[in-house]
């Protein structure tokens, strides 16, 4: 019997020689799916159990729970054994479903019936206010609801002034979304239940953006790691605006390649539109999209036509957000104006986890607070002309650098950065980076300003040495008061305090005082003795009282007494004792 080694003439070959068996005997024909898909959707399902013990709060939710283990279980075998990639494909809305269904199962968990603090923050409770506020046919803009945050536990947003922000600060969408909503939710967190069924939206529209084998990223980034379950419960309006924002950026770089504006043109302008008229921060990214889309088309037309399609891209966005707002302008124009400006204006106390922390956390105060917001003022004009300059570099950024700005200004939240992580994935994986190696260059004198090393180095100081010189006047100028808690009391409640307090700044200060520990800010305590303004080199005595009566020392957490003041914007800090987070 003769032996003989046989060969499948359907294998691959190389050189003209069919390829070897893999060792586990199967053909690469018979296993055509790549190792990332696999492992993009093995990661994907690993990240549904983040978050997932936490559901199980009763018997019906429980066994949803244990029903998502199975089936994690089940994704998590299938991502690394399938063979086919529409078997693949299937596993990827297998995935996504399962997301989906895991999510609902935390609703009860995350907005229980009857709660009496529904939102940890402000943002829903103004928007849920401003909803009934339009059910009731009363302008939103023109209400201030101060009492809404008297209960201790409830969140609140402190101005440098000592005052409560009361008032919606949101462009209007949120609330009319509300006010549609309320009839459905009765004694439910409307702006939360809005929150929560615009991040489902998010992750449906995201899996169906992305390309396969990314598809899996958006249950993972959307419901998986949970970074958005936290702003959903605030009833945050930015929750909202990013599916419309993923919309606007999904395959920006072919907006206008037919030398019109064309149906994706106008979707992309529209839900630009209706995302700025719900969220503040969709402003961030306007001008970066606009300027991308004339760099863009600019290489493949003539300058006045890529002008003239990005004019037609930033009308029909404007004509939408115009749309929106205009019963709100023509009922109040003043209210309404002041309403979607109050962020950039109330002058609300520093928090964040932007350079902040280096007068907040690190040194405990500032005599020159306002310059921060003027680095970032300084440092979005910069960075836009930058991303212009060297848009062949930049280009691709277009999603991420806008929110680089929200690192400067005394409100640097991290919300403000991962809330949107979504839209850079959307944006990154989308376009075509060919076109960025064809991009008109500059001619002339701007050219010679681009060239070589030396140059861009020139170009990048001269545009940010302003930055740079505010921050050193923020960070510089030192806190205004000198601070000695002279009297803490002495049966371990720091409910009453006597501080002395000296001005050594060359202004007038009117302080207002309040209790941190870590990032979290108590309200206002009452000063039940002392000046109302301490002129520059004065000295006082202030008797201070918390306002909230059970505010106790026991658990060992640092607390440090916090000064601010308006005009000029100032923080001054000192050590108080060792207490408790109880009293925030």
């Amino acid at each position: 019997m003769t032996s003989q080694t046989s060969h499948r003439t359907d294998l691959p070959a190389t050189d003209g020689q069919p390829a070897l068996l893999p060792a586990h005997g199967l053909a690469p024909a018979a296993d055509l799916v790549s190792t990332m898909s696999r492992g993009i959707v093995l990661v994907a399902a690993i990240s549904l159990f983040i978050g997932i013990q936490a559901t199980w709060a009763d018997p019906w939710t429980a066994a949803v729970v244990m029903i998502g283990y199975a089936g994690i279980l089940s994704c998590a075998v299938l991502a690394v054994t399938l063979r086919r990639p529409a078997s693949m494909r299937r596993l990827e809305y297998g995935v996504l479903g399962l997301a989906l269904v895991l999510y609902a199962a935390s609703f009860p968990r995350m907005f229980p019936a009857g709660s009496k603090r529904p939102y940890p923050g402000d943002e829903g409770t103004l928007t849920d206010l401003a909803g009934a506020a339009l059910r009731h046919r009363a302008d939103p803009y023109a209400k201030l609801w101060p009492h809404a945050f008297t209960d201790r536990n409830a969140g609140i947003t402190l101005t440098m002034s000592g005052h409560i922000v009361g008032r919606f600060g949101y462009p209007p969408m949120a609330a009319i979304l509300d006010a549609l909503a309320k009839p459905f939710t009765p004694g439910l967190a409307t702006a939360g239940i809005i929150g929560a069924a615009a991040l489902g939206i998010t992750a449906v529209v995201m899996f169906l953006l992305l390309p396969s084998p990314w598809r899996a990223v958006a249950p993972m980034i959307c419901l998986g790691l949970g970074i958005y379950q936290p702003a959903v419960r605030a009833g945050e309006p930015a929750i909202v605006a990013l599916p419309l924002l993923m919309l606007a950026l999904y395959r920006w770089t072919s907006i206008g390649a037919s030398g019109r504006l064309g149906p994706s043109g106008w979707a992309s302008a529209a839900c630009l539109g209706l995302a700025a008229a719900t969220q503040q921060l969709a402003w961030f990214v306007a001008p970066f999209l606009l300027m991308a889309i004339f760099l863009v088309r600019r290489t493949d037309m003539p300058g006045r036509a890529a002008a003239r399609l990005a004019y037609a891209y930033a009308a029909v966005a404007a004509a939408i957000f115009a749309a929106v707002n205009l019963p709100f302008m023509i009922w109040n124009f003043a209210d309404w104006l002041r309403g979607i400006g109050s962020p950039l204006t109330q002058g609300a106390i520093p928090n964040g986890q932007g350079l902040i922390g280096i007068s907040y956390y690190l040194i405990g105060g500032s005599g020159a607070l306002s310059f921060y917001g003027y680095a970032a003022l300084l440092y979005a004009a910069a960075l836009l002309a930058c991303f212009g300059l060297f848009f062949a570099r930049l280009g691709p950024a277009v999603a991420i650098l806008p929110w680089t700005i929200l690192f400067f200004p005394t409100r640097s939240q991290s919300g403000y950065f991962f809330e949107f992580a979504g839209l850079w994935v959307v944006s990154l994986l989308t376009i075509d980076y060919a076109v960025f190696a064809r991009v008109h260059r500059p001619r002339g004198r701007q050219r010679s300003l681009c060239q070589g090393s030396r140059a861009r180095a020139a170009v990048v100081t001269a545009l940010f040495l302003p930055v740079v010189a505010c921050l050193v006047i923020a960070i510089g100028t030192p806190q205004p008061l000198r601070l000695t808690v002279t009297r803490p009391t002495a049966d371990g409640r720091i409910g009453v305090l006597t501080v002395t307090a000296t001005n050594v700044s060359g202004h007038d200060i009117t302080p207002h005082f309040a209790m941190s520990a870590n990032s979290a800010t108590t309200a206002i305590w009452v000063i039940e003795r002392g000046p109302a303004t301490l002129t520059r080199g004065a000295t006082a005595t202030y008797l201070i009282r918390a306002p909230f009566a059970s505010a106790t020392s026991s658990s060992g957490v640092p607390v440090k007494l916090r000064v601010f003041s308006a005009g000029p914007d100032t923080l001054s800090s000192t050590m108080v004792t060792k207490g408790t987070d109880s009293l925030l």
